[in-house]
């Protein structure tokens, strides 16, 4: 039976992938959901595990993805944006954090069971219920840098206030970050750079305290990889570096690329 119950979930989550503008819940009656974000859980990503895990930018991106593509309100943000984001912090050196914190809803396994919940002839999910148990509430509640590494140990952080990503009703009071740079804990102040220099480089687990207004406590974890920049380089070991700039700039609007920049090569 659990083999079943795996194979419908594996079924579905191919649905999702395969389908392109037909989607698996375009039919599907949402009445009775408090949340107005609906994600079909897949065997392949568990977004319950990522509120305890370290993540990296891109299992952030991930979720943030699963997240925006469930919202019935069509509220957030296109990835694309983020990724601009993170592309941008490659020319600028300062490296964006993103904040998501969102309720949402799936389909219990138990609606599958009990034929509450099932596929038409067209591959669509239906109801065959007005029960709202169908539906199980969830919380996801992570913060991460949009890049999984930088160079230099002189780093800069910052968060945009348009990269907080809010949908559960309760307000941010205050955001804190332990860098892992031997300081502890640090308030932070929206769109203002963080200045961090580290001693050694290596992955850096960054610890995240988010105080809402109910004065309830939200913890996140997330990592990057500190690597020595070319001037840490002939700081401490005395080896130079040079690099140079291409004068040319590529056109990747073939691409769907909006933004071009000189190539940077050592």
């Amino acid at each position: 039976m659990k083999t079943l119950y795996l194979l419908i979930a594996v079924t579905l989550t191919s649905f999702c992938f395969a389908q392109n503008k037909k989607k698996i819940l375009d039919k599907f009656d949402t009445s009775g959901m408090s949340t107005n974000i609906l994600i079909q859980e897949s065997p392949l990503i568990n977004l319950d595990n990522y509120n305890t895990k370290d993540i990296n930018t891109y299992q952030f991106y991930q979720a943030y993805k699963a997240i925006a593509l469930g919202d019935l309100q069509q509220r957030f943000q296109p990835l694309q944006t983020l990724k601009q984001k993170s592309k941008k912090s490659y020319f600028t050196s300062i490296i964006p954090i993103a904040i998501l914190l969102s309720d949402y809803e799936t389909i219990t396994p138990e609606a599958f069971k009990t034929n509450k919940v099932s596929q038409d002839a067209q591959g669509y999910l239906v109801r065959n219920t007005i029960d709202s148990t169908i539906f199980k509430r969830h919380n996801l509640s992570l913060a991460a840098p949009l890049r999984t590494k930088h160079k230099g140990l002189q780093t800069t952080f910052n968060i945009s206030s348009s990269s907080i990503f809010n949908n559960t009703g309760q307000t941010i009071e205050k955001i804190t970050i332990d860098f892992k740079d031997g300081l502890g804990f640090r308030t932070i102040e929206l769109n203002k750079n963080i200045s961090i220099t580290y001693n050694e480089p290596g992955e850096k687990i960054l610890e995240f305290k988010i105080k809402l207004e109910t004065g309830d406590f939200i913890i996140s974890k997330s990592k990057i990889t500190i690597n020595y920049s070319n001037q840490d380089l002939q700081n401490q070991f005395n080896r130079i570096i040079n690099t140079f700039t291409s004068t040319t700039i590529a056109n990747l609007s073939a691409y769907g690329e909006s933004n071009s920049y000189p190539g940077v090569g050592e």
